[in-house]
């Protein structure tokens, strides 16, 4: 029996991921295989959201989804969750912590799912993203769901330079136990995407994984101008939201959302780089590298 968990993080292709993956759910299925996506993991009988926040709140819940998981695990040679809100949600205050900290609360959720599944001899697996960039993308992300409409106020004071990705891992596996953990850089994914799969599915199952096209694409900066134009007050507005991704689609990289200043990409970027060193020096973790490098 192996168990994988895949946290994400926010933006950076799970769910494209999850597609491809579920593209090829009859092969998996054929090979005890088991692949639990978002959809399935937010909704009954294997919702996780109230059981991740405080799983006294729901005893009977509880118990039904822990009997299902591990039974799944029991009957089956592998099982998969992959939900990026296991670490936590974004916006309303649960995102972003002190000192450069992201999702304050993702290692004691993590624990609490552990428990469901009856041990902590299970990989996890993490995806890490220039922190400028991912800030920038979680808060196009926010801005589709009515939240605020300007990057100051999603930040607050949050300094986009504190983030370090190695605090998080570090905060996931000390607070959650789990035996290991696989990562990678969100820019190598093309890269690592089969050593990833490999790991996950083994290599005639990854092989066996389309790479389909992305079908949810981000909010282009063009949409982003726009939607400020035809706003009022501080918040955006889903409907505009919708409205300015369709008229305005982000087609090429240049088209991408910038709303910090470069001289914050730069300085994110070098931190980054060294970051994601202390990272795959760390006991326990493996860092995926991109072909040509480390």
């Amino acid at each position: 029996m192996g168990l994988f968990v895949h946290l994400g993080v926010h933006k950076t292709a799970t769910t494209h991921l999850s597609d491809c993956i579920l593209a090829a759910e009859e092969e998996l299925l054929a090979s005890e295989v088991v692949f639990l996506d978002a959809e399935r993991l937010r909704h009954p009988p294997l919702s996780l959201r109230g059981l991740l926040s405080d799983p006294a709140a729901k005893p009977r819940a509880r118990k039904l989804v822990r009997d299902i998981l591990r039974g799944l695990a029991a009957e089956h040679r592998n099982l998969i969750l992959s939900e990026e809100q296991i670490v936590g949600r974004l916006g309303g205050g649960r995102f972003l912590g002190a000192a450069g900290q992201v999702y304050p609360g993702a290692g004691q959720r993590l624990s609490r799912l552990l428990d469901l599944l009856g041990t902590r001899d299970v990989t996890l697996l993490l995806a890490l993203r220039s922190p400028a960039d991912f800030l920038t993308s979680t808060f196009g992300e926010v801005l589709r769901h009515d939240g605020p409409l300007r990057i100051e106020d999603f930040l607050g004071d949050f300094d986009p330079v504190s983030l370090r990705w190695s605090e998080l891992v570090a905060r996931l596996m000390d607070q959650s136990g789990a035996a290991r953990m696989v990562c990678w850089r969100y820019e190598d994914l093309a890269s690592v995407r089969e050593d990833m799969l490999t790991i996950l599915l083994g290599a005639d199952l990854a092989r066996a994984v389309p790479d389909l096209p992305p079908t949810r694409v981000g909010l282009s900066d063009a949409g982003y101008r726009a939607l400020l134009q035809q706003s009022s007050g501080q918040q955006a507005e889903r409907q505009k939201t919708g409205a300015m991704l369709r008229a305005h689609p982000k087609r090429t990289a240049s088209d991408r959302l910038r709303v910090l200043p470069q001289a914050v990409h730069d300085a994110c970027e070098r931190l980054y780089i060294e970051d994601c060193a202390r990272i795959a020096a760390m006991p326990g973790v493996r860092l995926l590298t991109a072909k040509g490098q480390g």
